[in-house]
Order: structure tokens, then sequence, then C-alpha cells
């Protein structure tokens, strides 16, 4: 529990500087970025714990590669394409059931287009590997390795998959207007980024799904012994979802629309239901398998 704790605390003291420098930040980039203050909060905080991630790291003695969930460059590589062609072909099908039951339906403000089409993909790639090296390198990289090194494979796989899915849910549509602002705002904001937990009906749905993407994405780490094939699912999730999200919208009015979570639309019962079906799938199929030490190391024994 101690490394759970450990990085939970992390994340948020990065938040509570984030909030505390997001005043002095808005002051000097408006109008250059016309953002509410809650985006100066989370990014703030952000940009902290990524310079600050080196110091934290050698302090868990977690500095390195090995801890950090990558492999050798071609291990790695073939993990990644692997990783991102299954991702693709888990949520193809999910899509897929969703516009056959109606819970999604074409964007009547899209008129189809290749160069469009295309260049939303290469966003949603883009974007989608970005945020997956960086979820991946924290949460099944250096978080499961600390955990798992202190409590276990199951701990490590369970305590970082409920982090993971709880800060998916810190947003907020409040914004402190520019006229009201003060040096305390970011704080404001800050408390504001927890109100949808004030009503956990409406993201439970969208919750337990974002964990079960989590348990999934730990297994693989687990049995692969890295994060590149983490990193490939995640991307590509995130990829198609984008599209998704481009050229479909949600129609609140369908009958089985509770399938499909508010967090985004598409991640809610229906991607529970799939990707845990997935996950206990993978956990048995793959039960006597161990991270292979010279795979890592690749083939000569050398990193």
């Amino acid at each position: 529990m101690r490394p759970a704790a450990l990085f939970t605390g992390y994340l948020a003291l990065a938040l509570l500087l984030g909030a505390l420098l997001a005043y002095p930040v808005y002051l000097s980039l408006n109008p250059l970025i016309d953002e509410p203050m809650y985006r100066f909060v989370t990014r703030t905080g952000m940009l902290i714990a990524l310079l600050a991630a080196p110091w934290f790291l050698r302090s868990q003695n977690l500095a390195d590669r090995r801890a950090l969930g990558y492999a050798p460059p071609h291990v790695f590589v073939r993990g990644l394409i692997i990783g991102m062609a299954a991702g693709v072909s888990i949520m193809v099908p999910l899509v897929g059931a969703l516009l056959l039951l109606g819970v999604r339906v074409p964007n009547p403000d899209w008129v189809f287009s290749g160069p469009d089409l295309a260049l939303t993909l290469a966003e949603g790639l883009l974007v989608g590997v970005l945020v997956a090296l960086i979820e991946e390198t924290f949460f099944r990289g250096a978080m499961y390795t600390a955990v798992e090194r202190h409590s276990g494979m199951w701990v490590a796989v369970l305590l970082p998959s409920v982090l993971y899915a709880a800060l998916h849910f810190l947003t907020t549509d409040y914004d402190v207007l520019p006229r009201a602002l003060e040096w305390y705002s970011g704080f404001v904001s800050l408390a504001y980024m927890f109100e949808q937990y004030t009503e956990p009906a409406l993201l439970i749905d969208s919750f337990l799904a974002l964990f079960a993407v989590g348990v999934f994405l730990a297994l693989v780490r687990a049995r692969t012994g890295h994060i590149a094939g983490c990193i490939g699912l995640h991307a590509g999730w995130v990829m198609i979802i984008k599209v998704t999200k481009h050229v479909t919208i949600t129609n609140e009015h369908a009958q089985y629309s509770f399938l499909a979570g508010g967090y985004d639309g598409v991640i809610g019962y229906l991607a529970l239901a799939l990707i845990a079906s997935l996950a206990v799938v993978y956990a048995v199929m793959t039960r006597d398998r161990r991270p292979c030490d010279s795979a890592l190391r690749g083939v000569d024994g050398n990193d």
C-alpha cells in the first residue's frame, strides 16, 4: 500500500502546486492562451509532475529502463505494433455495436471527406501515442513496478488501476470569470474538479470500464514484462475513440443509451463487459506465462 500512497501523494502535490501557480501562469499567458482556469491548474500540475519525475523516480529506485517497463528497441517496436493492432481490433467492434444499437449515430454536421478522415486518424494516432506514452510509463511502468515489488503482482494490477480510473473524472465546466480572478482561484478550480464525485451514479459505468481497462493493461504488463503492448493498445483505443467522436454523436434517446458512458459516449457498460471479458480470458490463457529475462535484455543478453 505504501508505494501506491506515495504515487497518489506525488500526483496530489503536483496538482496543489499547479493550483498555486495557475494564477501567475494565467497572467503570463493570457490572452495568448484562452483557456479556463482549471486547465491551467491541470496543465501546470502535469508540467510540475513531469519536471520532478527524474528526482521522484530516483528516490524510489525506479530510474532505469526495466523498472519503467521499457524493453530493447526491437522487442518494444514489435510489442507496440501488435498492441496497436489489437487495440483497433477491440475498439472497432465496440463502436460498431454502439452504431448498430443506435447508441451512436452519424454526425449530421460531418460530411464524408477522405482528407478530413485521414487527418482525424493521424491526429488521433498522435494524441493516442502521446497520452499512452505518458500514462503507461507512469501507471503500468513505474507505479506497477513499485507496487509489485512491495505487495505482489495482483495488488500491482488492481491499485494503480483504481487511481488510473479515478483521475479521468477530475474535470469541471466551472470557470472563474477573468474579472473575479484572485491568487487563490486555482484552488477554487481544483475543488470544482472533484464535483463529478458528488454524483457517483452518473460516473460509475465509465469508472468501472476504465478500471477494467487499467486491469487489462496491467495484465499485459505483467505477462510480457514491458509496457510496449500497453502503449499500443492504449494508443489504438484513443485513436478509434477520437475518430468515433468526430464522425458520430451520442443518441441520448436510444433504447440502449445506458450502454455508453457519460465520460465520452463510448466507454460505458458495454465497454466494461467487453474489456473485462477480454481481461479474464487473457489472464487465464497466460496464467503460466512469465516475462522472459532474455527477451528484456535482448537476444545476446545485453541491453
